[in-house]
């Protein structure tokens, strides 16, 4: 359920309701000091909500470009950035009134060291609302935190090397029709790659009293005892659900895992439940639970380690 607030409360709504968000976690397996950097540039008011074809999308995609460049990630099928057409658009998106606008997509790749290997995708989409009426979606958790916790994940398998082949890709244009890994998987994705896993992460810092999903396992009931092993272990609540064909709360086509299920290639989406502030301005990085946050990335990396050990 949307909260619709009036344009001159935010300012008071935000000023008096801010956590404090200072972290005294230390996460396992990443650095937090430059995961939370960058996490709070990317939600930042100069990025101007990243709304697809905007110049805070730019901004945006330069950074996510910048972090792969210094983990030195291996740009996928020789570059980081892979553009696309979509539509059709509203005509502000378009300066000639096309009915097409492009998106890019960005993607690095970290080799395994099996000698058979499988890939793994892990992604999240870095597009979000952008700015109406003055207000800047800022969209710290939807979804600068998951576009956080991917290159986390990238830079502990940098450090220890996967079995498996990962790429990493920060999609663009999920706002719209999940338009931007609609196309990667029709178009980027090599045919003849051994997809053997997606994993999604959408929304993954603001889940302090639901705590973290885990949807997809239903689809493909062999993931089950994976995730469970890091259910077991795992440093936030950890929960399989959401993905009950036909019911209310089934989100296997919400987000960019979707078009990956729509191909056959089995997904796990990490993410927390809706929240006030979803697809609100007050979705900002001062309402991050740091410490949470943090928790859940380790929680991601978990994730994708005991994919890696599953696809063997």
């Amino acid at each position: 359920m949307k909260i619709l607030i009036q344009p001159l409360l935010w300012t008071f709504l935000l000023a008096g309701c801010l956590p404090s968000n200072t972290a005294s976690y230390q996460p396992v397996l990443f650095g937090a000091a430059d995961t939370t950097a960058f996490l709070k540039t990317l939600s930042a008011d100069d990025m101007a909500g990243r709304r697809t074809g905007s110049d805070g999308r730019s901004k945006a995609q330069n950074l996510i470009v910048s972090r792969m460049e210094s983990l030195d990630l291996v740009p996928f099928d020789g570059t980081y950035q892979h553009s696309f057409e979509f539509g059709p658009v509203p005509a502000e998106m378009s300066a000639t009134g096309a009915a097409l606008a492009t998106g890019v997509n960005l993607a690095g790749f970290v080799q395994g060291t099996g000698e058979r290997r499988q890939t793994i995708v892990v992604g999240a989409h870095y597009d979000h609302i952008g700015a109406v009426s003055g207000l800047i979606y800022n969209g710290a958790d939807d979804n600068a935190s998951g576009v956080a916790g991917m290159p986390a994940m990238a830079e502990y398998f940098q450090i220890h090397r996967p079995h498996n082949d990962f790429i990493f890709v920060a999609f663009d244009a999920e706002e719209f029709a999940l338009d931007g890994s609609r196309h990667f998987v029709a178009n980027t994705l090599d045919p003849g790659l051994n997809v053997a896993l997606n994993i999604n992460l959408d929304m993954i810092a603001r889940g302090e009293t639901t705590g973290l999903w885990t949807s997809g396992v239903l689809h493909n009931p062999s993931l089950g005892r994976m995730v469970r092993t890091v259910v077991a272990q795992a440093p936030v609540r950890l929960s399989l659900g959401h993905d009950t064909p036909g019911s209310d709360d089934d989100w296997t086509m919400l987000s960019d895992h979707g078009p990956f299920y729509l191909a056959g290639i089995p997904h796990i989406y990490l993410g927390v439940e809706d929240h006030a502030d979803y697809h609100q301005p007050s979705d900002v990085f001062e309402r991050i639970d740091l410490d949470w946050f943090l928790r859940s990335v380790d929680t991601v990396i978990m994730v994708g380690l005991a994919a890696d050990a599953e696809f063997r």
